[in-house]
């Protein structure tokens, strides 16, 4: 069978994958968060806080995207809202093992000091149901809030100004940024897989059961740019989710149901479940870029791979090559990585910008389902 066959073989869950991202917009979607080197994009500050000094502006933004799928957006409203029957997943899962979706929204208020988010909507949701002769089905639902505080300086404008350095060979060549963001969330969340008996012979209220978790994190940037007139190669590091507690919650335990999202180094407690890969662990992140501007349009490209704790362990497969076109109101983005592959056209107005996605993704790594070719949509409002 094939839980015998997973259990012998493999020492992980079933790791799934999303590209929206926490605290996600059309730019860390499209790359698939590859944009910690494209320093003139004001949203690519969600990715490095670094980005900062370079966007700084007066302005408030709504943003909001998410997978347009409708049975999977229906499967999550009522995952999250409503109450489960055997009947409801029989028919959700008649034509499609795995169901996988994901939307985020936050207000976004940018000043020459800082930027200010809120995202009072980040959901998703994994459901795949496997062993057909008697079916089990694993569940990883989360709804979040977060509030962001990110800020940033230019070392070197700051330290040439100030001591006077800015005729001395490094401060003429280089620009050196830093930044940080502050982050304050709240959750409910649930990972539990069941069989469809189980499902059957009890109350649902009895096995779909959220768990509520808040806490305090943080992120760390820095951008090295070097300064020439047409090109710019940049080198940018990301210590991300300091101070996150989950990989120690999942020590704690012997098994890791109802646990927070679970890291990809330490979920091998029980092989049944799915968990997130990557996107809520203390990981560090480098990236290596080129920014060209030219009388036709800008370019942009960077390579990203990233690495759990700092530098603790690389994440395996982790590389991800973005690119960015852009001019004037008009941008076209596509990356590659091993398990998500995307092309998006962005356009926008003055107070407006829609953005369309295409994606083939392997949802669900080294798991034998095919790849899903997904739309996203995205809208940014200008409120003022």
């Amino acid at each position: 069978m094939l839980l015998i066959q997973l259990v012998a073989t493999n020492l992980w869950a079933y790791e799934t994958t999303h590209i929206i991202k926490p605290n996600a917009n059309f730019e860390t979607m499209a790359t698939n968060n590859g944009c910690l080197t494209f320093l003139d994009s004001k949203l690519a500050v969600n990715s490095n806080p670094a980005i900062f000094p370079y966007v700084i502006r007066e302005e408030f933004l709504f943003v909001a995207l998410g997978k347009i799928s409708g049975q999977a957006v229906t499967a999550t409203k009522k995952l999250l809202f409503d109450d489960i029957d055997a009947n409801f997943l029989k028919d959700l899962f008649s034509n499609k093992s795995f169901l996988s979706w994901t939307a985020d929204t936050s207000f976004n208020f940018f000043t020459p000091y800082f930027v200010l988010s809120y995202s009072p909507y980040f959901l998703y949701s994994d459901i795949l149901i496997y062993n057909p002769a008697l079916p089990k089905i694993a569940i990883q639902l989360m709804e979040r809030k977060t509030l962001r505080l990110t800020s940033g300086i230019d070392l070197t404008k700051y330290l040439g100004q100030k001591y006077d350095l800015s005729n001395k060979f490094f401060f003429r060549e280089f620009n050196l940024s830093i930044g940080t963001t502050l982050s304050f969330f709240s959750e409910k969340y649930m990972n539990k897989y069941f069989s469809l008996i189980e499902l059957l012979l009890n109350d649902t209220k009895d096995i779909i059961k959220f768990e509520k978790y808040s806490g305090v994190m943080a992120d760390i940037g820095m951008t090295l740019e070097n300064k020439k007139r047409y090109w710019s190669p940049v080198f940018s590091f990301v210590y991300k989710n300091i101070g996150s507690k989950y990989e120690d919650q999942v020590n704690r335990n012997n098994t890791i149901s109802y646990q927070p999202p679970l890291s990809s180094y330490t979920a091998q407690k029980d092989l049944n479940q799915l968990h997130t890969s990557n996107e809520f662990d203390n990981m560090s992140i480098i990236g290596l870029g080129y920014n060209f501007k030219t009388p036709v349009g800008a370019l942009n490209f960077g390579l990203t791979t990233s690495f759990l704790k700092f530098f603790h362990h690389h994440i395996n497969d982790s590389e991800s090559l973005a690119a960015k076109y852009s001019l004037g109101l008009f941008s076209a983005y596509t990356s590659y990585s091993r398990y998500a592959q995307t092309a998006g056209l962005l356009f926008s107005s003055k107070n407006l910008s829609i953005g369309i996605l295409y994606s083939s993704e392997k949802e669900i790594k080294n798991y034998n389902i095919s790849r899903d070719n997904a739309i996203y949509l995205n809208l940014d409002l200008k409120i003022y």
